[in-house]
């Protein structure tokens, strides 16, 4: 449900990465003038606003526990590599407990 709301949003390169944060300045030169001008960019401070709300959705989603987790994250992709490593860890230990109980069953049966 969380990843159908991000791709109805339109917001799923956020969390894979594919859409990556510009420059924070742009500069520029006027004609015929060799002075440069550096002004922030604005799509650099939309990248922002999206990202840190996305952010902040995904924290408040999570369970508190869950958050102690991988609190400290400042982008939403780096809080959703987090919550990847954290839960493809605890699902590999499950299944390798569940492996463990059903041969342990199945000899029981036996």
């Amino acid at each position: 449900m969380v990843l159908s709301v991000i791709r109805g949003n339109r917001l799923e390169g956020f969390i894979t990465g594919t859409k990556t944060c510009p420059s924070g300045f742009l500069s520029s030169t006027m004609e015929n003038s060799t002075d440069v001008k550096v002004h922030l960019n604005p799509d650099y401070e939309y990248w922002v606003t999206q990202d840190q709300n996305l952010l902040g959705w995904l924290y408040n989603s999570i369970d508190v526990e869950v958050a102690i987790e991988v609190i400290g994250n400042e982008t939403s992709k780096d809080l959703w590599d987090a919550l990847k490593t954290l839960f493809g860890v605890q699902t590999r230990l499950n299944v390798v407990f569940f492996k463990k109980e059903f041969k342990r069953m199945q000899k029981g049966d036996l």
